[in-house]
Order: C-alpha cells, then structure tokens, then sequence
C-alpha cells in the first residue's frame, strides 16, 4: 500500500537537505504518501522556503509548513510538533489578512482550529476545542463557499457532539450527526474537481463514524453501530488506498472497530470477528516507521477486538494474542504516558496478566 511513498524516498533519500518549498506544498494526499522522514523533511523544507528572502508568498508557505507539521505531530504525538503547526498557521493568517486575502486567511484559521482540535484529541485539552470553535465561527462569518466553509462547519458539528458524547440519547446523537451531512457533500463534490479534497471529506466521514461508535457503545444502540460500520464502510470506499494510504488505513480501522463493538452489543460472535480481520488486515498494510501512532492506535483497537473476541468466545488465545497488540503498541506509547489513548489498557488486570486469565 505504501509503494509509492516508498518510491519518493528512494527518489529524494540521497538529498538530506530539506527541499525548499517542501514536495507536497501542504497536499494532505501527498503528505500522506511521505514516511515520517520524508515528511518532517518535507515540514522543514517548507519552514526553509517560508524564511527565504526572495519567497513571494510567505503566507503560503507558512501555511503549507504548518500542514506538514500538524501531520508529524498527529504521527507522533509530538506536543513541539504541535505547536509549530499552530504558530506558523497563526503568523500565515497574520500574512494572508494583511494582504486581505480571505480566502487564505480562511484555510490558515482552520489550519489553527484543526491543530487546537487534534490538540484536544492527542492531550485531553477540552479548553482547545473552545479554541478551535472561535477560529470556526470566525471563519465561518467570513467566507461563504471554497473549502474552507465546509471545514468550518464540520469542525463546528465535532465540538458540539464532543460535548455531547456523555450525555445524548439515540435521537440527540442522530441529529448532531445530520450537521455533518451538508458539509461533507459539498467536500464531496470540490473533490471531484480537485483530488486534494477527498481525504479531508473522508477524514469528515470517520470523525461521524467515531461519534457513532462513542454513542453507540454508551447507549448499547444496534442502530448508531449499524450507522457507524456503514459511515466507516464509505469513507474506505472513497479513498484510493494508493493515493491516500494512511486514510484508507484509518478508515479500515474505523470500520474494524465499528463491527466489534456491533458484534459485543449484538452477541454476533461472528461480527466481534470480523472486526478484528478487518483490523489485523489494517495492521498488515501499516508500518510503524511511517506513522507510529497510527500503528498503535491500530494494534490498540485490534487488542480491544481479541479481548472481546475472547470473552464473547472463551478463547485463552484470543487474550493472549490481545496482550502482544497492547505489548507491541506499548513500544510507541511507553515514551508518552498521558496520551488518552493509554486509558484503553486494562486497568485491572494489568496486560501481562490476561495471559494468565482462565478460558
């Protein structure tokens, strides 16, 4: 899947200096193509062109570095990365509203009001979803139409059913989800004219199936998971996994998960299952080099399907197959303790010790 990611580094490994400009010019697609090498090369690069003195268009530039970083940081769990990502979003907006371009100060607000979310997401920061929601809404009353629009009302919908995630019921979460509609089909059709696009309507398209599942798995609703597997189904259907490997993996594994939590609500032994082929699969087609948290995120979620596997199936080997994803995730996530994500662990008893669990 990662064949022509491969193939740029081949291509570029010879040359250790940044390019200017970078090789993907803030194309998430392209992004997506680079390992994490390549990548922070390619941030670096970008970070180069943006100082040069004979650059014509720094805001850009900034703009294209800031994505670039906010990728190594969502690879990595890098806070540093993070922050770059943010600072150099805030100065391109800074740049694009001098020279009143709105619509680059438009896309440079999401920019910041995406790395505040992931923020959120990597550190458990609820004030930066309250950051990310004043760059939306200023954007939002700003621009009308271009991809900037639709990115700020999906971002608008993500804080709000965030909020609502303990609390909601059936009804409630379907109609958060219904702001969703609108803005992923106008991603939708700016993606048939620019390929660019697509990622960013799938990655729309997996926060909804993410939504769904939380909903679904706290209300023990059939139908939210049902929602949740057929939302995961279509995003896989619309990325090309040449092109966009990294979201077509994120996508598979949305779906993974999405069956095994249907199957545990369900009773579907069978469901549980084919969850977790889907997820090994995912696992199959990821390298930890190229996006490591990725990597663990999966083998994590793979763990969790194993252990319900086993429990649903008394299946000793299930568990002690759950204990070597949560071993192997640990050799990414041991070094960034207050990741949310190490809440999925067992709590009691440890992971070493379902090996010893009864079948």
């Amino acid at each position: 899947m990662f064949e022509l990611g491969r193939e740029l580094k081949r291509l570029f490994a010879g040359d250790r200096t940044p390019e200017p400009g970078g090789l993907a010019r803030g194309d998430a697609a392209l992004l997506e193509l680079l390992d994490l090498k390549l990548l922070t090369d390619e941030a670096r690069g970008a970070d180069v062109s943006a100082g040069r003195l004979g650059e014509k268009d720094k805001a850009s530039r900034r703009l294209d570095a800031a994505a670039a970083w906010r990728e190594v940081a969502r690879r990595t769990g890098d806070a540093a990365a993070l922050r770059k990502a943010a600072a150099l979003a805030e100065t391109a907006a800074a740049g694009f509203q001098a020279d009143r371009r709105t619509e680059g100060w438009a896309r440079a607000r999401c920019e910041q009001a995406f790395c505040a979310l992931l923020g959120a997401e990597l550190f458990g920061d609820p004030g930066l979803d309250a950051a990310a929601e004043v760059a939306f809404r200023e954007v939002r009353a700003a621009v009308r139409g271009g991809v900037a629009t639709p990115l700020a009302d999906i971002g608008l919908a993500a804080i709000e059913a965030r909020r609502k995630l303990s609390t909601a019921d059936a009804a409630e979460a379907r109609a958060l989800c219904r702001a969703f509609h609108a803005p992923i089909l106008a991603l939708d059709n700016q993606a048939r004219r620019a390929t660019s696009v697509r990622p960013l309507a799938a990655e729309a398209r997996l926060a909804r199936a993410d939504l769904l599942c939380g909903w679904g798995a706290r209300l023990k609703d059939e139908m939210l998971l049902r929602e949740a597997v057929e939302e995961a189904a279509t995003a896989t259907l619309r990325v090309d996994a040449a092109y966009e490997p990294l979201t077509w993996a994120r996508a598979e594994v949305a779906h993974g998960q999405a069956l095994s939590l249907l199957g545990e609500t369900t009773g579907e032994i069978e469901l549980i299952a084919s969850g977790a082929r889907r997820l090994a699969e995912a696992v199959d087609h990821l390298t930890r080099d190229h996006s490591p948290m990725d990597w663990a995120r999966t083998q994590v979620a793979l763990a969790q399907a194993l252990q319900a596997l086993g429990e649903a199936a008394c299946d000793e080997r299930a568990f002690e197959q759950a204990v070597s994803c949560y071993d192997r995730a640990n050799l990414v996530l041991r070094d960034t303790p207050t990741l949310p994500l190490r809440a999925a662990w067992p709590a009691a008893p440890a992971p070493s010790a379902w090996r010893d669990r009864p079948s």
